[in-house]
C-alpha cells in the first residue's frame, strides 16, 4: 500500500510539473489565420500615390487580407539594407505603412494609419533574395481623415512574407 501511495504522488507531481510547463511553452500568438490572403514582398520598390508598384529605394511588403466583404491591403515600406528592421510612430505617420480597404458595396470612410509598429526579420539570411521569407509582426493604429471622433482600428499581421520576384 506505502508503494502505491509513493507511485500515486510522484505521478501526480510529475503530472503537475509537465501541465504548468506547457502553459508558458508558447507565449508568442498565433500567426494570423487567413484564407485566401496573401504576404509577399519586392524589392527596390515604392508605392505611387494611387497604389502601384514602381521603381524605388525600398523592401516592399504586402499583405491582402479578405475579411468578409472587405479586402483589406496593407503596405509597409522597409529599408533594402540589413535582415532587419523596425518601424515606429513616427515612420507610420509618415506614410511609410499604408492600409487600403477594398468593398463595393460598402459605405465606409477613410482611415489613416496614425500610430502601432512593424518589425520584420528575414528568417533566412544568407540565401538568394528570391528565396528569402521574412516574418513581420505589426500592429497598425487608424483614425479617420479629417474627423473629430474617437474611433480607432487596429491591423494586426504576424506572418511569414515570401518573395513575389525571381532572380535566376
Amino acid at each position: 500500500m506505502k508503494t502505491f501511495i509513493r507511485h500515486t504522488t510522484f505521478l501526480l507531481a510529475a503530472l503537475t510539473l509537465l501541465a504548468s510547463c506547457k502553459k508558458g511553452s508558447d507565449p508568442q500568438p498565433e500567426l494570423t489565420n487567413c484564407a485566401g490572403c496573401t504576404f509577399l514582398f519586392t524589392e527596390s520598390a515604392d508605392l505611387a500615390s494611387d497604389y502601384l508598384f514602381i521603381s524605388g529605394n525600398y523592401r516592399l511588403f504586402w499583405a491582402e487580407l479578405k475579411k468578409g466583404p472587405v479586402t483589406q491591403k496593407v503596405f509597409i515600406k522597409a529599408p533594402m539594407a540589413g535582415n532587419s528592421f523596425t518601424l515606429n510612430k513616427t515612420d507610420i505617420a509618415a506614410g511609410k505603412v499604408q492600409v487600403l480597404d477594398i468593398c463595393p458595396s460598402c459605405s465606409m470612410f477613410g482611415l489613416q494609419p496614425v500610430d502601432g509598429s512593424v518589425k520584420g526579420t528575414n528568417t533566412t539570411p544568407g540565401t538568394a533574395a528570391d528565396k528569402a521569407r521574412w516574418f513581420i509582426e505589426a500592429k497598425i493604429i487608424r483614425e479617420p481623415l479629417n474627423s473629430g471622433t474617437n474611433y480607432r482600428d487596429t491591423v494586426n499581421i504576424r506572418q511569414y512574407f515570401t518573395a513575389n520576384f525571381a532572380t535566376n
